[in-house]
């Protein structure tokens, strides 16, 4: 694991640690690209998420880690990007405030459905209605065909428990969307470390020979989760168990 293109800074307000030291513990891991992709701040009308950063912060994000970018430039390349949800109301609006900022890529981290005006479904609620994992297979293939996303991070995050065939089918088709359009999915360290629902193997069995590329994402939310050879060797376990395409580095798009 050379590169790392996705991990959190304290201004999300769930993370933890100054952003310097997860640059320091990125060069000690040997990464040569080292991305910040935080979650974006939502830019919706009368709604504040409590763990993301706010649209005022965002111009501390770009200018720390601009900061430490060239602080480091000989030790590593630091990348600025955002954990970007899609929502199709806000969408257009939400990516040109972000370049103008100054951010340069975007991976699509969708943790909740919704138009951009209203909230829908919370993904780390466990569901068994068909119709809720639906709508978040559409709103990630309809955000991946926006052409902004890099890649899909934790593309299994969505808490399904009901029919397991309605499950596969779906995401079968999330899978076979991405791999149309080039994009990679990640497998994600944090939940495979954590013990959460994802990674799920129902998911995983159905991306092996489905000509998806694979790629590990750490989510660090604090310094140490940054580089673990113990949590990548687990990953690398995992990836082989369902004889997934690891790749180690992306377009940034």
């Amino acid at each position: 694991m050379h590169n790392s293109y996705h991990n959190h800074t304290p201004l999300c307000h769930h993370a933890f640690g100054k952003e310097e030291s997860y640059v320091l513990k990125a060069i000690e891991g040997g990464y040569r690209v080292f991305g910040f992709a935080d979650h974006a701040p939502h830019l919706f009308r009368d709604l504040i998420h409590a763990s993301r950063m706010t649209p005022d912060e965002l111009k501390l994000y770009v200018s720390t880690i601009s900061e430490l970018r060239e602080k480091y430039k000989s030790e590593i390349d630091i990348r600025i990007g955002l954990e970007l949800e899609y929502y199709p109301k806000t969408h257009e609006s939400e990516v040109r405030f972000f370049r103008e900022a100054g951010v340069e890529y975007f991976i699509l981290g969708q943790h909740m459905t919704g138009d951009g005006c209203t909230y829908g479904f919370n993904s780390f609620a466990e569901t068994s209605k068909k119709d809720h994992y639906t709508a978040y297979v559409d709103q990630c293939l309809e955000g991946l065909a926006s052409g902004v996303y890099s890649y899909i991070a934790h593309p299994d995050v969505f808490y399904y428990s009901g029919d397991g065939d309605f499950y596969k089918k779906e995401s079968d088709r999330l899978i076979a969307g991405a791999v149309s359009l080039g994009i990679p999915l990640e497998l994600n360290l944090l939940g495979l470390s954590g013990g959460r629902h994802y990674p799920n193997p129902l998911f995983w069995e159905r991306v092996s020979g489905s000509g998806a590329k694979v790629i590990l994402g750490a989510d660090a939310h604090s310094p140490e989760r940054v580089y673990s050879r113990e949590e990548i060797k687990a990953a690398e376990g995992f990836a082989k168990k369902y004889r997934l395409e690891l790749i180690e580095s992306i377009e940034l798009k």
